[in-house]
């Protein structure tokens, strides 16, 4: 593109002005081909000097030889800034010079975009035609300009079949002819008509085949081009003629991968109705349509680091519909999708899904699930479970795939620790307590007491021993009844423990437990409390235990000595 010329010097300049304050000078004396000094300006983009002519009363409506004024020069030579200059000067921006051409066309057939977008960005008709009825979309098209094709299109895509005034040419005409593939993508996503027919009787499609006939049925780059533009009307075009549905472009995407991913419905529903469709096909990454369409996420790029998921599954916020992903997810699986297929990484549809957070989808895969799909493992030793937690939502997600009849433990993978991050994680919001609970009813290898189905989660976390998280639920917990009816209930549990055991089971993590229920309970049974404080008294002096003591105190008031807790490191 041809940029502004560097300012000329501050001598010239004021040279300049000094000949135009000189009188008798005609600021709009004509040289050579009729031009004006505005117009030499105009034309090798000397922006500065321009001012000066202008503020000297220089005509921008002069025209050469060619009947173009100073705009059409500026344009056709690909001067942006001048090109401004000349607009907020006042220039007339549909001003049309020999064969009536505007500065709009000049800008799309030279192929200066900055200028196309500048005109059109000031109201730029974009529909206009010239003398034999060429647009500037034509001209752009027949000189292979592709950005300056789709800025047209998306300033006003009215005029994408009208034909030219010789052959009755429209845009696809040319771009096939051609063989500019980029371009006649373009135009089929935005609705370009296959049966347009020109003066001779040939539709863009004859044309495509005499040119090149395996390019609408062999080549993918249309039907894709229109697939991810969510073109419905193109598609169904392309696949009329017999476009090839399972064609892929340099990921291995077919049409159905991409309208998976954006979440189109009814894109979905007509491309499965192709012939040959293969519902389960393979990306690149083994990724089938159903994969795309359980993992897509309304993020960002910058939001990548935060999910277990490919970045190939983003899309933009404002591309996501509630619920849209869950239909698809139907129709795929209505279709023979097999919801077992694993990628790459070793995931499944289901993996994806929990990652998602997104119960229409978990919901909609689960039903096709049995017990054994739910605990499928990939790669790294994740379940579906473990990628809810790593997800986007990961409380929605675990507490959809927790309830679920189809998954009857809290199994997260190959490593253990998850369960305890997890439940810790859920602990330490209120909002997450049911979570937690969940949790604890799953926990695997624990014991489910028979009096435990009611239980909240500070009964779980005291039954379970796990002190810390049971701290984080007092410290988060809603201070009132129900929160003190748990606490009590929790005490209760572990005394009758103790008392149970005398003394025998009695450990620093059941000490601490205790502690922390007795500091909070607002009134614990003083009789049981004695007969657990003395198994807790004979755990402290017991010879040799390596047990230290800890920050985890009786509480006052209670008309016992305050002592200290034991607490075994290895175990705390």
């Amino acid at each position: 593109m041809a940029k502004d010329k560097p300012q000329v010097s501050v001598t010239d300049l004021d040279e300049l002005r000094t000949w135009l304050d000189r009188k008798g000078i005609k600021v709009d004396f004509r040289h050579a081909n009729s031009k004006t000094a505005l117009h030499l300006a105009a034309e090798e983009g000397l922006v500065e000097a321009a001012k000066i002519l202008i503020d000297a009363k220089a005509s921008l409506a002069k025209r050469d030889d060619n009947k173009r004024q100073p705009l059409h020069l500026a344009c056709r030579e690909g001067h942006t800034e001048m090109a401004r200059l000349l607009l907020e000067s006042g220039a007339y921006i549909e001003a049309v010079q020999h064969q009536e051409v505007t500065a709009l066309d000049d800008a799309a057939y030279w192929g200066h975009l900055e200028v196309v977008e500048l005109l059109l960005d000031h109201g730029a008709n974009s529909q206009v035609v010239c003398h034999d009825n060429c647009s500037p979309l034509h001209r752009a098209t027949y000189q292979g300009h592709d950005k300056i094709v789709r800025a047209l299109l998306k300033d006003n895509p009215a005029n994408i079949d009208a034909p030219d005034g010789i052959d009755g040419l429209t845009a696809l005409h040319y771009a096939i002819w051609n063989e500019d593939k980029e371009i006649v993508s373009i135009l089929l996503a935005k609705g370009a008509r296959l049966d347009v027919q020109d003066k001779d009787g040939w539709t863009p499609l004859m044309t495509a085949t005499k040119r090149f006939p395996d390019y609408i049925r062999i080549s993918y780059t249309p039907l894709l081009e229109a697939s991810r533009n969510s073109e419905l009307g193109s598609v169904r075009l392309l696949m009329d003629a017999g476009a090839d549905c399972r064609a892929r472009d340099k990921y291995g995407w077919t049409a159905l991968h991409l309208a998976s991913q954006t979440g189109n419905p009814s894109m979905v529903s007509l491309l499965l109705e192709g012939e040959k469709i293969n519902i389960d096909a393979l990306s690149n990454n083994f990724n089938t349509p159903l994969h795309l369409a359980s993992g897509a996420i309304p993020a960002t790029a910058n939001d990548a680091d935060s999910v277990s998921v490919s970045d190939e599954l983003l899309i933009f916020e404002d591309e996501y519909e509630e619920g849209q992903y869950g239909t698809i997810i139907r129709y795929l699986l209505e279709n023979g999708a097999d919801p077992r297929a694993k990628n790459r990484d070793g995931e499944t549809a289901l993996h994806y899904a929990a990652a998602s957070g997104d119960i229409s989808r978990l919901e909609s895969i689960m039903n096709n699930m049995n017990q054994e799909d739910m605990k499928t493992r990939n790669n790294k030793g994740w379940t579906a479970l473990h990628s809810a937690f790593k997800g986007k939502d990961a409380n929605t997600a675990m507490s959809s795939l927790l309830q679920s009849a189809k998954l009857d433990t809290a199994d997260f993978g190959n490593d253990d620790r998850i369960w305890e991050e997890a439940v810790r994680w859920a602990a330490s919001d209120s909002h997450n307590h049911s979570l937690a609970k969940l949790l604890f009813k799953g926990r695997p290898g624990a014991s489910r007491p028979a009096v435990s189905s009611d239980w909240s989660a500070i009964e779980w976390a005291a039954h379970d021993q796990l002190p810390e998280v049971l701290e984080q639920l007092v410290d988060t917990s809603h201070d009132d009844d129900e929160t003190e009816k748990a606490l009590e209930s929790a005490l209760a549990l572990v005394l009758e423990s103790i008392s149970r055991s005398s003394g025998g089971g009695v450990n620093a993590r059941s000490a601490m437990v205790l502690s922390l229920l007795m500091s909070n309970s607002p009134r614990p049974n003083e009789l049981k409390l004695r007969s657990a404080l003395e198994s807790v008294l004979a755990l402290i002096v017991r010879p040799n235990n390596g047990i230290q003591t800890s920050r985890y105190r009786y509480p006052a008031g209670n008309n016992l000595e305050r002592r200290e807790i034991a607490q075994d490191p290895d175990k705390a």
